[in-house]
């Protein structure tokens, strides 16, 4: 979907909606005037939980803990002493989810009478979690019915490029219901809508090295981004406190809570496999598609226990060692308090 095609009807029916707002709001006795008019830019903080987005972080989390400390956790249990292993986790503990963005915008605000003026405004909102997780396991693998061929010497993993990522823009349409607390202070009460235009992204980028006990070692790279965009509503409702130093500026501070509904995610896909051993063999592949962003559940059966977990995908009909199913729409919830705070300068 090309958000741009919905740019110019998007703030065209705003700008209407502002402008035929501030003609029937105009209160009698109070003059229309340019100085009426005022320039406001913010920036801010947004706490945000985006439950679906956050099982990117937490399938990566889970996969490694189930193939590699689990597992190792099972051998080390049935050989004993005989199956030794220490663990290094380098970089951040766990893999990280999004839970914060930036909050940023620009709107024109008329005063259409002491208590009430409208706003038309775009709010920009970005949400960038990176992620850098490696993990270092050495193994004393002296299991006496295995040959050297089949034991461990070590296992290196890391993950540099594990990127979860949110952006929007809201074209706003707003209401603000205000008091004068004196000459300098004001206090409002403000409520905002807006169509939602919404990008999401999600790449992870690992690199394992295993290394036997008769020295072969292979070599593997895993890559995978997956993009969407959607459109969605957005709503805010919140409270400021306004200060004049001066006649034709002011300084404010907002909280607020908003609240952004997103129907659904497509867009396209691509993945990227290589592996190469100490015997000189190399193999790659790779792959690309489009599809609507799903979360995708996946099962895995082994000896020392079972797999399951879920993760965000556009890609279905493939498996490699693993059950996938379909199980609903993708959601990137992204709705939470925030605070803002700017500044303002009449006409």
């Amino acid at each position: 979907m090309n958000l741009r095609r919905f740019a110019g009807p998007a703030l065209a029916l705003a700008l209407l909606a502002v402008l035929s707002a501030a003609g029937f709001s105009q209160e009698d006795g109070y003059k229309f005037r340019f100085s009426n008019f005022s320039l406001e830019f913010y920036g801010g903080y947004s706490r945000i939980s985006p439950n679906d987005f956050d099982k990117h972080a937490q399938y990566e989390e889970s996969f490694i803990q189930f193939y590699w400390v689990d597992r190792l956790n099972y051998l080390h249990a049935i050989y004993g002493d005989n199956f030794l292993v220490t663990s290094t986790r380098t970089g951040d503990s766990v893999f990280q989810a999004l839970k914060k963005a930036v909050p940023y915008g620009l709107r024109l605000r008329y005063q259409a009478s002491p208590t009430l003026s409208l706003s038309l405004g775009v709010q920009f909102l970005e949400g960038t979690q990176l992620s850098n997780v490696g993990l270092m396991i050495d193994f004393q693998d002296r299991r006496p019915d295995v040959t050297d061929n089949l034991k461990y010497r070590s296992f290196q993993y890391w993950n540099s490029g594990f990127a979860t990522q949110a952006k929007a823009w809201m074209p706003e349409f707003g209401l603000h219901f205000g008091w004068n607390l004196s000459a300098v202070f004001r206090y409002e009460i403000s409520i905002a809508f807006a169509p939602m235009f919404i990008q999401c992204r999600t790449f992870t980028q690992s690199h394992a090295i295993i290394t036997m006990a008769d020295g072969y070692r292979t070599d593997s790279a895993f890559s995978e981004e997956i993009k969407g965009t959607g459109t969605g509503l957005s709503g805010e409702l919140g409270m400021g406190l306004f200060i004049r130093p001066l006649k034709n500026a002011r300084l404010f501070v907002e909280g607020s809570y908003a609240f952004r509904a997103i129907s659904e995610l497509s867009g396209p896909g691509w993945n990227r496999a290589s592996t190469a051993d100490s015997n000189g063999i190399n193999d790659e592949a790779s792959a690309s598609w489009t599809g609507q962003w799903l979360i995708q559940r996946a099962y895995d059966f082994r000896s020392w226990g079972n797999f399951a977990s879920i993760r965000i995908q556009n890609r279905f009909g493939f498996a490699v060692g693993l059950v996938n199913n379909a199980s609903g729409n993708f959601s990137p919830e992204l709705s939470g308090l925030q605070v803002k705070a700017g500044v303002g300068f009449n006409f």
